[in-house]
């Protein structure tokens, strides 16, 4: 796998109006601005009222890792990012959803070594951590709602990293999990976005990563009978199928959603961040003074 020093990667995101046909290539996409002090990857969108928000991880610059925002989507490529949850840890990957008891985010927080979700206090700026589901490396974690059922499915980089698990949970209860093992192929193993229903067939979205970081969106048909759960590829998503105005530099894609109204993308371009590499330099030279300081 080909690897870039973060300081070389940029990631912005992709929007356009949904398509009839399950990821019609010949439409082009809207890239949307990036904010000053960081890039933005992992889109979700949440469809609220009359209004399209579209949650994200900000790479912020000067703090060196991820912090969850969003912005509200109004048809212009000039958005406004507002940052709503920050830790200690990284965060990444907002997967968002909502029920009976208000509006919830799932975040990847695999360096905190939990698993937990928050839950919005006035939607969608204010959030309060909520229910740990269990303790452990998790990343990507994606939730798929059936009738009297809901499933997470979580990529562990736990042990032996990169498989891909899933367990039935109830939010009133969300640490009684019983993992079910179901794969551990590169190609399709670390999920890629939230779970989509198209003409009576589910699949699961997930990133390929097998021949380098971002190299396809695949979705994968999914069903279950009287011998288990089973999984299809379907279709496969290189970044060089995706329609945008300019394609110079871009050299990956990892997540895909969509709604009624929008599908939303994230890109990956290769290119010197000098705002990116002074930021890395300055922390790793605070934490270098910080060590010297103590010892």
């Amino acid at each position: 796998m080909r690897k870039y020093k973060r300081f070389n990667i940029t990631w912005k995101i992709a929007i356009r109006k949904r398509q009839k046909s399950f990821f019609d290539s010949e439409v082009e996409f809207i890239v949307l601005s990036n904010p000053k002090n960081g890039w933005i990857a992992d889109p979700f969108l949440f469809e609220y009222g009359n209004s399209t928000f579209i949650f994200a991880e900000r790479w912020d610059y000067s703090q060196q890792k991820g912090v969850i925002s969003y912005c509200k989507y109004d048809g212009n490529m000039n958005v406004v990012w507002k940052d709503i949850l920050e830790e200690e840890w990284h965060l990444s990957y907002p997967f968002v959803w909502s029920d009976e008891e208000g509006f919830h985010i799932l975040p990847e927080a695999a360096e905190s070594n939990q698993l937990y979700y928050y839950t919005a206090i006035e939607f969608p700026d204010i959030w309060k951590r909520d229910k740990k589901i269990c303790t452990g490396r998790f990343a990507d974690s994606t939730l798929q709602f059936v009738k009297d059922n809901n499933y997470i499915y979580s990529y562990s980089m736990n042990g032996v990293k990169g498989r891909l698990y899933r367990s039935k949970i109830d939010f009133h209860q969300p640490t009684n999990l019983e993992w079910e093992f179901i794969t551990k192929d590169p190609r399709i193993a670390r999920p890629g976005g939230s779970f989509i229903e198209d003409m009576g067939t589910v699949y699961r979205i997930a990133q390929d990563c097998s021949a380098s970081y971002g190299e396809k969106i695949v979705a994968i048909k999914i069903y279950e009978d009287i011998e288990g759960y089973h999984e299809e590829v379907e279709k496969e998503i290189s970044f060089r199928d995706v329609r945008v105005p300019t394609k110079k530099g871009l050299i990956g894609t990892h997540t895909y959603n969509r709604t009624d109204k929008y599908e939303v993308i994230d890109l990956r371009y290769f290119g010197f961040n000098y705002k990116d590499f002074i930021s890395h330099r300055w922390h790793e030279l605070k934490k270098w003074l910080k060590t010297t300081k103590e010892n």
